[in-house]
């Protein structure tokens, strides 16, 4: 995988580089960007391969490096016969390499020691982990106290699972359970709870949640019943009936011989 770069100076690089021809600044940053940053800033070739790599001559390519030497502007180690092979270095790019090598040492013991400790934080002790099952297995085979109780007297009996959750987080004490107990009785003669057959009646978990026993309920009153309205006509003496009825036949009397006529 190549590398993506490296930190160029341009003030250094012409300082540095004024005492080379055109033609060997030019091959030594073609090899800066090439096999020497591939390798961590240094590589051991045949002369032959560093004439090859900028297009080349072997013998120019052979005095280019001569040039490096001996300006120090780079290391060059001739090796075997002093003609044939090279290693070029540079500083630089050697330092970089040697930093970026530490600094993934110490990031890598730092992510083990890490890993480390969050694996033994989460791994349970023996003796945790006994507790926990024998506090669970008692979660499952006893109600928590004075819940059977509230349940009991509580009219609405839906999601008592959460129910009983949320009565364990309460940690209800005995004055609590009584105050409890007490809230329910008093909404039990409320309007919202006896309205439609109890259609208003909370959750029993939402009521825990909501500390309901503390609401002031308006306690429910039945519609008075409303007498019936007396007649304001008197009844008729037996004498009136008769006079009335008198009348009565001698109009249709009167009214039959007119049209009669």
């Amino acid at each position: 995988m190549s590398k993506p770069g490296f930190f160029f100076y341009p003030g250094d690089w012409m300082k540095d580089t004024a005492c080379l021809t055109l033609d060997c600044q030019g091959a030594y940053l073609r090899w800066l960007c090439g096999p020497l940053l591939q390798h961590g800033g240094q590589v051991a070739w045949p002369v032959s391969a560093f004439a090859n790599y900028v297009g080349t001559t072997e013998e120019i390519a052979r005095s280019m490096l001569h040039q490096l030497e001996l300006t120090n502007v780079a290391i060059v180690e001739w090796q075997n016969d002093g003609k044939s092979m090279a290693k070029l270095s540079n500083r630089r790019l050697v330092r970089e390499a040697e930093n970026r090598q530490r600094v993934s040492v110490v990031r890598s013991d730092v992510g083990k020691k890490g890993a480390a400790k969050r694996w033994q934080k989460w791994q349970p002790s023996s003796s945790s982990s006994e507790s926990s099952s024998l506090i669970s297995q008692k979660t499952k085979t006893a109600a928590p106290n004075g819940f059977a109780e509230f349940w009991a007297l509580y009219p609405n009996k839906k999601s008592k699972g959460q129910a009983e959750k949320t009565w364990l987080k309460m940690k209800v004490t005995p004055e609590l359970l009584g105050t409890i107990l007490a809230g329910i009785k008093r909404a039990k003669q409320s309007r919202n709870w006896l309205k439609n057959s109890g259609e208003f009646i909370p959750y029993p978990s939402t009521w825990l949640n909501a500390k309901g026993w503390e609401d002031q309920e308006i306690s429910y009153a039945p519609p008075k019943s409303v007498p019936a309205p007396k007649s304001v006509d008197p009844e008729p003496s037996p004498e009136e009936k008769a006079r009335n009825e008198e009348f009565l036949r001698e109009t249709i009397t009167g009214l039959s011989r007119k049209f009669s006529r």
